[in-house]
């Protein structure tokens, strides 16, 4: 009878399941092999339980996540190499910023900021079972996911601009239910008979917008007059004519 690894063998799987992941969505290691430790390492594995559950507990407040399962976690080391080779997902990343991986999604989210960075959502392919770090698939197994489109990364800014209480909150918790990323919210400096989307300086967001309009309606347009800076990607102005 074949004895179960030990602990830190399981970790070795896990985090090499973690790496062709990466590989398979266009972020490779290439100093990294099946059986060896980190050569010239680009991400270092986080396994101090208190440090995952800090990370998911924020990370909760501003996306969705999957709270029956408990990510693998790295932190980047080598930004600069990450992003020679997904300048998209890795576009933002310092060292120091920490990569979150579930079943269905990659998070890059930055401590420093408390900000979400980039999201990559995962799926498997059809017909194909979920590969785990408990499978018994051999090392070096190709990892039997792909990635689809990179989902756009705005954090929304809600604002009450009515005069019913709690709409802010309401409107916000609907859209990171949505699965949209939400920051702060609270009350506009006037009211507004219509809902308002207002993008950041110089930024583009069209899935997102498209997103928050099915989600709870508005229109985009300019920040009014007298309302003080976003304070993120996006900010909506709940209007007269939203109803949660």
């Amino acid at each position: 009878m074949t004895c179960p690894p030990d602990t830190s063998e399981r970790w070795k799987i896990s985090f090499a399941i973690v790496l062709l992941l990466l590989v398979a969505i266009g972020s490779a290691l290439s100093y990294w092999k099946w059986g060896t430790t980190y050569q010239q390492a680009e991400l270092k594995p986080v396994t101090a339980t208190n440090d995952i559950d800090s990370l998911i507990s924020r990370i909760g407040k501003m996306i969705v996540i999957n709270a029956n399962e408990r990510p693998t976690v790295a932190t980047v080391e080598n930004a600069d190499f990450l992003r020679s080779q997904n300048p998209d997902f890795y576009k933002d990343a310092t060292n120091g910023d920490r990569l979150l991986i579930w079943s269905d999604k990659a998070v890059l989210y930055s401590t420093k900021q408390n900000k979400i960075l980039s999201v990559l959502q995962i799926r498997a392919p059809a017909g194909t079972a979920q590969t785990s770090a408990s499978s018994s698939s051999p090392p070096g197994a190709t990892a039997n996911v792909q990635a689809t489109q990179a989902m756009e990364t705005a954090v929304i800014e809600v604002r009450n601009g009515t005069q019913k209480r709690g709409l802010a909150k309401t409107a916000s918790d609907w859209l990171k239910a949505g699965g949209l990323m939400t920051g702060a919210y609270g009350n506009s400096i006037k009211t507004y008979p219509t809902t308002l989307i207002i993008m950041g300086t110089g930024k583009s967001y069209p899935n997102t917008v498209a997103k928050i309009q099915k989600l709870i309606g508005g229109t985009v347009g300019a920040l009014p007059a007298g309302e003080l800076p976003l304070k993120n990607d996006i900010l909506v102005i709940v209007g007269n004519d939203y109803t949660p």
